[in-house]
């Protein structure tokens, strides 16, 4: 089961396990826009899961693949 969190607090974790990140909110929304990213949708708000950003930062050539290698989120109900 995925670690899901909102941008804010990915952002925040990334930071207190690297404190001189550069991640941003507005990169995981561009990531989210383009489909690198994949988010669940929570009202106006998107879960993305911390597991999935870490391995993008640890892999960086991941964002240059295609967005259709990445799993895709099943939404139930």
């Amino acid at each position: 089961m995925g670690r899901f969190r909102y941008c804010r607090d990915v952002v925040a974790e990334v930071r207190r396990i690297d404190p001189n990140s550069k991640l941003t909110e507005r990169a995981l929304r561009e990531w989210i826009a383009s489909g690198i990213l994949p988010a669940l949708g929570s009202g106006n708000r998107r879960l993305i899961d911390l597991d999935v950003v870490l391995d993008i930062l640890k892999e960086p050539h991941i964002i240059s693949q295609e967005k259709d290698q990445f799993p895709k989120i099943r939404q139930i109900g």
